[in-house]
């Protein structure tokens, strides 16, 4: 029966204890605690918004696509612009399929590290490509096929390899000042993750 009071009682025992008071304050440690509350919110480092990526490139989406949603993509552009991609396609396609699936690997991740680069970066990099294939296009057909295999090797060099192609007297003797500066510019761009 003793057991059961509580249970009869008007009111559960946890009501019929006395309430805790809450721990009194004076101002000044309520204005000390506040301003380090502040203090440590405004030390905490702010971390910028991680990008978005995507894992496949526009090419590999482009691919993606059936033949009805690429039409319904090119029919929102103007004409000249969808024969220039569709031949730029057409182009990638096949210099793509050509490539190891190691290169291939390397130019999606090229791709992949672009994206993840800001703006101003990538502005840099296009602007920097382009200055130096507008001076290798100036070059003539024949000396440019030579040029452009050149560079394809460079690319697919390490770092030290690279350095030592470039001092080597085949090199020298192989490519004018003009071609060994274009090169030289040309694979230093690298696209790697910052």
């Amino acid at each position: 029966m003793l057991a059961l009071a509580p249970l009869l009682a008007e009111k559960p025992v946890r009501e019929l204890r006395e309430p805790k008071a809450p721990p009194v304050r004076t101002p000044s440690e309520k204005a000390n605690k506040q301003p380090k509350m502040r203090e440590a919110k405004s030390r905490e480092p702010k971390q910028p918004p991680a990008p978005r990526l995507n894992p496949v490139t526009a090419i590999d989406r482009w691919n993606q696509m059936t033949p009805e949603q690429r039409e319904k993509q090119l029919q929102k552009l103007p004409p000249e612009r969808q024969a220039q991609i569709r031949e730029r396609v057409q182009k990638w396609n096949q210099e793509f399929s050509r490539m190891t699936p190691a290169q291939q690997q390397r130019v999606r991740d090229m791709y992949q590290n672009f994206s993840k680069l800001t703006p101003q970066q990538q502005n840099a990099i296009r602007h920097k490509l382009s200055e130096n294939l507008h001076q290798m296009n100036q070059l003539p057909e024949d000396r440019r096929r030579v040029v452009r295999r050149e560079l394809d090797a460079l690319r697919n060099m390490e770092p030290g390899e690279r350095a030592s192609r470039f001092s080597s007297e085949d090199f020298k003797g192989k490519f004018s000042a003009n071609e060994q500066q274009i090169l030289g510019n040309l694979s230093a761009i690298q696209i790697a993750p910052q």
